[in-house]
């Protein structure tokens, strides 16, 4: 499958669907106090959205959003449909661009241990686990991990 990574507004209408199935997954993986995901109604004013096509159709997006220092990976989601098919590989690799285009070479994310597929698609990626950072705290279901250069 020939999958196109590109920017995407926060205020698509397709992005918006896929923000809010994102956040449904995560209510129904995670309780309230490990659900990290982006509000669909109120992203952050920084995020930067990837989505990646296939043909017309939306298959995933990816946020970046610039912290102190680093770039954290928000909101990767992939539709069940092209699970499997190189899509997430393919958003983490525009994120990576776009983050270094910036200046922010290290990348982190937090995710949730229900969610190992998409543990394999980071570490898959050059992505290692790490400790908490910025506003989160150890504990929970959560996983922290992160991509330096040259991993």
């Amino acid at each position: 499958m020939a999958v196109r990574v590109r920017p995407i507004a926060v205020t698509d209408a397709r992005a918006a669907r896929l923000l809010a199935a994102a956040r449904t997954e995560s209510d129904r993986l995670y309780p309230p106090q490990d659900n990290h995901g982006i509000d669909p109604g109120a992203p952050p004013a920084a995020l930067r959205l990837f989505g990646a096509k296939g043909g017309l159709r939306l298959l995933g997006i990816a946020g970046l959003l610039p912290r102190d220092g680093y770039a954290e990976v928000k909101a990767m989601f992939v539709v069940d449909t092209a699970r499997g098919r190189g899509v997430g590989a393919a958003l983490l690799a525009e994120i990576e661009r776009a983050a270094a285009t910036s200046g922010l070479r290290v990348l982190r994310l937090e995710t949730g241990a229900a969610s190992v597929a998409a543990c394999r698609v980071y570490a898959r990626a050059g992505f290692a686990p790490c400790g908490p950072f910025g506003s989160y705290r150890a504990g929970g279901s959560s996983i922290f991990m992160e991509r330096r250069p040259g991993r």
